[in-house]
């Protein structure tokens, strides 16, 4: 059902991950074996990849979270009328998450629900001979009721997807994070424990630069993978002949390991 709907938006492409995976590779493992034709194209690296996965799950479901009922009696002449009803509610909540594949970040997150009414109407006259009985919109199947919760669900995730704004961890997503824990490696666990924990500490540029060149590794010929100015103080790792590894933070608060010269330090 949900493969059917999100397919009919046409905000996402879908890729067999289900049942008919094994009739696909079923198709490839014939043609290893040689007996498809020639020409049937079913070489290596055509599969395209999932860039994301979408994860629902039914949070609430329940007939008959609510009613009310009513009787009415009347007579009028030589009519007499008696009418009873019965009003109850069916509920259901769904979500629905969608991941990266490639990072496992949650990128988006949304909650669904749907609600419809059965209504047991039962009605009796008499005098003139007529008697009658009426039903609308009664046990409605729970499919229903999930199918409408989860397209609620699916509407939202395509309008937070559409208004999504990728999330930044100052020290680097993945890396340790700003939380940091007494006794921990991560750079924030570092701060915690005091500077000179684990024999690092903090160095800082000779202000007479503007900036300086940050290296991949401890030699000039070696790829820029940062700057940082004049005045800068940031983390030192260690020392290697003539320079120093030290660790900084870029803009977009992700963390950066290099190497500078040794002489451009106070």
């Amino acid at each position: 059902m949900l493969r059917m709907m999100i397919q009919q938006s046409n905000c996402f492409v879908v890729v067999e991950r289900g049942r008919a995976m094994n009739n696909l590779m079923q198709e490839r493992a014939l043609e290893s074996s040689g007996e498809m034709r020639k020409g049937s194209k079913f070489g290596k690296g055509q599969l395209v990849a999932a860039d994301y996965t979408m994860s629902p799950s039914i949070t609430f479901s329940q007939k008959g979270t609510g009613g009310a009922g009513a009787a009415v009696g009347g007579l009028f002449g030589h009519v007499a009328g008696a009418v009873a009803g019965g009003l109850k509610s069916n509920e259901a909540s769904t979500t629905l998450l969608m991941i990266d594949n490639r990072s496992g970040v949650q990128l988006a997150a949304s909650e669904g629900s749907a609600k419809n009414f059965d209504f047991n109407l039962f009605g009796g006259m008499f005098g003139g001979g007529a008697g009658g009985a009426a039903g609308g919109y009664t046990n409605t199947p729970e499919g229903k009721i999930l199918t409408a919760a989860f397209m609620d669900s699916y509407n939202k995730l395509v309008v937070a997807v559409r208004n999504y704004k990728a999330q930044t961890v100052r020290g680097g997503l993945g890396t340790g994070g700003r939380l940091g824990v007494q006794g921990g490696q991560t750079a924030a666990s570092n701060e915690l424990n005091g500077s000179n924990a684990g024999g690092e500490r903090t160095v800082t540029i000779k202000s007479k630069y503007k900036s300086i060149n940050v290296r991949s590794e401890p030699d000039q010929r070696k790829p820029i993978v940062g700057t940082l100015p004049g005045g800068a103080t940031v983390q030192k790792l260690s020392a290697n002949k003539g320079w120093v590894k030290v660790r900084f933070e870029e803009e977009d608060g992700s963390q950066v390991d290099g190497w500078i010269i040794k002489t451009v330090i106070e």
